[in-house]
């Protein structure tokens, strides 16, 4: 399950809003990125049915209420009820409301920070729901290490914690920094769409020359060129010689894995950071590693969460599951 955003939205099939790990708004969706979180987005919700909250033991402890959910971060969550308004708010551990359900859209909180869009425009709150950088943008996404890209018509750029422009809009698609590189994209979403690399500067470090890119997670980044992915480090050299039909970034020393064709034998695994098949490629679906577990896909609205060694923990049944953060995670559960 994947999602570059966080957020447990449901496309009705069955991918993830996680990711890349931490939450993005799904205006922002990449396409060609699996999904990781959980997703699913119905047009309305049976009684006892929704998104809802468990905890590491399977346990639900906010009860199924929520049209959309995002994970959890730094104690709050992003959600949208089953209402006519399908406004945005945050929640509590508890369940409580604690930003009231206003906006149109919202990311995590990240560096105290939330993007959020009100009408048209994006801007960033503080934890009361005050906004800190006044909604002017056209798009944003979370704050990471200190900067978060924004977009200005079709372009994007970064600004600082007090909105100041930091990297003037000039790509066609900006992600967050990690480790100190960010993704960006020449001709996004044209048939010659390359990515590449910057610094905090805005330098480019790694050129346009990738078909599509993820994240550096623990010194590695997974990257596509063609039909298959490999891992590089931030040199920009092949990490190690194995690839696969699909690679995504590290996370907690291990990274999900595809082989197989994505049609007709879709299988998911893990490898360490030697290119080492760890737990074997056996799923159709799961999620990266988050708190020492991952979520897998077992059978139709049967999921498994597992731990390093592969072993299940605890299974649920439930028609998507989201990674764990700040103790809980997110299910889309039927009544």
């Amino acid at each position: 399950m994947k999602c570059l955003f966080a957020t447990c939205i449901m496309l009705l099939i069955l991918p993830a809003w996680v990711g890349q790990r931490g939450s993005y708004s799904l205006a922002l969706y990449r396409p060609g990125n699996r999904m990781e979180g959980a997703v699913i987005e119905p047009q309305s919700l049976m009684p006892g049915s929704g998104w809802a909250y468990i905890d590491r033991t399977g346990k639900v402890v906010i009860k199924p209420q929520f049209l959309s959910a995002g994970n959890f971060s730094e104690g709050l969550a992003h959600v949208r009820r089953d209402d006519r308004k399908g406004k945005w708010g945050f929640i509590d551990k508890t369940g409580k409301t604690v930003i009231a359900l206003k906006f149109d859209w919202a990311g995590n909180f990240s560096e105290g920070l939330a993007p959020v869009q009100l009408g048209k425009k994006w801007g960033f709150i503080n934890k009361t729901g005050e906004f800190v950088i006044n909604p002017e943008f056209d798009l944003a996404n979370e704050f990471s290490e200190g900067v978060a890209p924004i977009a200005v018509g079709t372009r994007w750029g970064y600004i600082d914690h007090k909105g100041k422009m930091i990297i003037s809009p000039r790509f066609d698609y900006a992600s967050s920094f990690s480790e100190g590189l960010a993704e960006v994209s020449r001709n996004w979403g044209a048939v010659d769409e390359k990515w590449g690399f910057i610094d905090k500067t805005g330098k480019p470090v790694m050129d346009f020359k990738y078909d599509q890119t993820f994240r550096f997670s623990e010194g590695l980044a997974p990257v596509r060129t063609g039909k298959k992915w490999m891992y590089i480090d931030k040199s920009g050299k092949k990490a190690f010689n194995e690839m696969f039909d699909y690679a995504s970034p590290f996370s907690e020393g291990l990274a999900d894995i595809e082989t197989g064709n994505f049609l007709t034998d879709k299988r998911w695994g893990y490898i360490d950071k030697t290119g080492r098949i760890v737990i074997r490629p056996q799923w159709t679906n799961n999620g990266s590693f988050s708190e020492g577990l991952a979520n897998v896909e077992t059978g139709t609205n049967s999921w498994d969460y597992i731990d390093k060694t592969g072993k299940r923990v605890f299974s649920i049944s439930a028609q998507g599951v989201g990674g764990f953060s700040d103790g809980l995670a997110c299910v889309f559960l039927l009544n």
